[in-house]
C-alpha cells in the first residue's frame, strides 16, 4: 500500500510540473512579437523610396532650416582643346555676328574707358562719320602730322561714303562701329540694340571684309544687360576718358584745356569727325594744337588696338 501511494504522489507531482511548464511557455511567447515588429519596421526605414517620392530625413530640423542634402548635380566639362580651336577658328565666314563667346574667367572691365597707362600713349578717336566734309578735314590733318587715329563710324553715314572708308583704312586709321544711325541704345530692346551693331558691321564687311570688333555706343550709353550681351558677342566696348566736348561748339581754347587737364598715360581722346559745316569748325582748328601739345609733352599717339592691345577686327579676306 504504501509503494502504491508513493507511485501515485510521484505522479501527481510529474503532472503538476508539466502544467506549470505551460503555463510559463505560453506567458512567454507574446515576448517576441515585439521583436519581429521592430525588425520589419528598422527595413522599411531602409527601403528605397517608390519612384518619384522624396525621402525625408530624420535630422532635418525646421526650426534650424537644415535641408537634407542633395545630391551633385553633374555637368558636362568643356574640351578645353575643343574650345581653343573654335577661338582659333572664330573668323569672319559671311556671316554679320559673331559667334557668341563665354565671359573669359578673368575679370575685365565689360567698358574700356582708357588703357593701362603702362606707357606714356594716347589714342585719338573720332565719333559719327564719315563725311565728305569733316572727315577729309581730319585726315588731312592727321597724314600732315603724321599720326593715326580711330574713327567709330555710323552705317547709315560709312554706306553714303564709302570712299572714306577706304581712305581711313588706306592710309592707316582704324575703324569702330558706333551704330546704324545714332540711337540712344538704351530706348530699344536689346535685339534692336544688336541690329544697330550687325547692321553697321554688314555695311563695313561688303566694302572691305572685315568686320569690327570694337564698338562705342552712341552717347556712351549702355545699360548692364547690353553690356553683357555685346560683351558675349565678343565686341569690345570702348568710352574715352577726355572729352573735348567739340560737337557742343566748344571754343578752340576751351577744348584744348580739356585736353590739358584731362590726358593721362592710357588716355582716349573723343573728338568728332562728322556734322553739318560750321557745326565742327573748332574741331578742325584745335586739332593740329593737341597733336603738338601731346607730342611734346612725351605722349605716343597710338591706335585704340595698339593702346589696349586688343584686335579692331576678324575676317580679313
Amino acid at each position: 500500500m504504501r509503494l502504491w501511494s508513493r507511485f501515485a504522489l510521484l505522479g501527481v507531482m510529474v503532472l503538476l510540473g508539466a502544467g506549470c511548464t505551460g503555463q510559463e511557455t505560453a506567458k512567454s511567447a507574446p515576448a517576441s512579437k515585439p521583436h519581429v515588429d521592430h525588425q520589419q519596421q528598422h527595413t522599411a526605414q531602409h527601403q528605397p523610396p517608390a519612384s518619384g517620392a522624396i525621402p525625408q530625413s530624420k535630422h532635418a530640423s525646421p526650426a534650424s532650416g537644415t535641408q537634407p542634402a542633395k545630391q551633385p548635380e553633374q555637368r558636362a566639362l568643356p574640351d578645353s582643346k575643343h574650345t581653343q580651336a573654335d577661338t582659333r577658328n572664330n573668323h569672319w565666314k559671311g556671316s554679320t555676328q559673331l559667334s557668341e563667346q563665354k565671359p573669359s574667367a578673368q575679370s575685365e572691365p565689360l567698358i574700356i574707358f582708357k588703357g593701362s597707362g603702362g606707357k606714356k600713349a594716347v589714342a585719338l578717336t573720332f565719333d559719327d562719320g564719315p563725311d565728305t566734309y569733316y572727315t577729309k578735314r581730319v585726315l588731312d590733318i592727321l597724314k600732315k602730322e603724321g599720326v593715326h587715329a580711330t574713327f567709330f563710324v555710323t552705317g547709315k553715314n560709312a554706306q553714303a561714303h564709302p570712299e572714306m572708308i577706304r581712305r581711313i583704312l588706306q592710309e592707316g586709321h582704324v575703324l569702330g562701329n558706333h551704330s546704324w544711325n545714332h540711337p540712344d541704345l538704351t530706348r530699344l530692346t536689346p535685339s534692336q540694340a544688336v541690329a544697330q551693331i550687325e547692321r553697321t558691321n554688314t555695311v563695313i564687311f561688303n566694302l572691305t571684309g572685315m568686320r569690327m570688333l570694337l564698338v562705342r555706343p552712341p552717347y556712351g550709353k549702355l545699360n548692364d544687360q547690353l553690356e553683357q550681351r555685346f560683351h558675349q558677342l565678343g565686341y569690345t566696348i570702348v568710352n574715352w576718358s577726355v572729352d573735348t566736348r567739340d560737337w557742343a561748339g566748344t571754343p578752340t581754347a576751351k577744348i584744348m584745356r580739356y585736353v590739358q587737364n584731362q590726358t593721362g598715360p592710357g588716355g582716349i581722346i573723343l573728338q568728332h569727325s562728322a556734322g553739318a559745316p560750321g557745326h565742327l569748325d573748332n574741331t578742325i582748328k584745335a586739332l593740329p594744337h593737341i597733336i603738338h601739345y601731346l607730342k611734346s609733352h612725351g605722349y605716343e599717339i597710338v591706335t585704340i588696338p595698339e593702346l589696349l592691345a586688343k584686335p579692331a577686327y576678324v575676317g580679313i579676306r
